[in-house]
């Protein structure tokens, strides 16, 4: 008997083909804690408009050819990209998608030249806090917010 082996996780570049799969596991985890807003429609139904277009990317997991998870980086001024729509499929966390996605996101970050990386999180995902830590991400001011549901502000400096 052949025993089973899973396919490797790699991490790929956005393509049109898998927006349905942005939209898919974002508004899952949105729906899972919080609302999908008019914003977050339109970004998850338009990201090369609402996030490529703008300077930003999106990364993509992929297990076999199964889309298990994604992310994206947004233009946030001078030298600052901001971490957001980080979503993996509930049947795939706890292997590390998320921070391998994270972790590509910021070798990313760099090569674009962004000398910060913020992001915007609420208080009640820990496992996602703990992983942002975990990555060196530091608690900052909240300031101004466009999501109601942000309750927390961090920051990494990657010079």
């Amino acid at each position: 008997m052949t025993p089973y082996v899973e396919a490797a996780m790699e991490i790929i570049e956005y393509e049109p083909a898998f927006q349905p799969h942005f939209a898919r596991l974002n508004k899952a985890w949105l729906e899972e804690y919080f609302v999908v807003t008019p914003l977050d429609e339109y970004e998850l139904a338009h990201p090369e408009a609402a996030i490529l277009r703008a300077g930003g990317a999106i990364l993509v997991a992929r297990q076999g050819s199964e889309v298990i998870g994604v992310v994206a980086l947004r233009t946030d001024g001078a030298g600052v990209l901001k971490l957001a729509k980080l979503a993996v499929d509930p049947a795939f966390r706890g292997r590390g998608a998320g921070r391998r996605l994270c972790e590509a996101a910021l070798t990313r970050a760099r090569l674009m030249g962004a000398h910060t990386v913020v992001l915007y999180t609420n208080d009640q995902l820990r496992a996602a806090m703990a992983l942002y830590a975990k990555l060196g991400f530091v608690r900052v001011p909240l300031g101004e917010v466009i999501f109601a549901r942000a309750t927390v502000r961090m920051q990494l400096a990657l010079t």
